[in-house]
């Protein structure tokens, strides 16, 4: 895991139990989502996501 994804999952340690139940399922599926995505799957999101922030700006 990287230093990056570390200290993502700390930060979710610490918020998961303050969420409402709702948003804490939401985030449960993107988390379980991303889990079974194939890299390359994940690697076409993140690009996209680049792109359209890039066109905001």
């Amino acid at each position: 895991m990287s230093d990056r994804e570390k200290t993502i999952a700390e930060q979710l340690k610490k918020a998961l139990p303050n969420m409402s139940e709702f948003n804490r399922g939401y985030m449960m599926c993107l988390i379980e989502t991303n889990a079974v995505l194939p890299e390359s799957a994940r690697k076409t999101i993140k690009e996209e996501a680049d792109k359209a922030r890039l066109q905001k700006t």
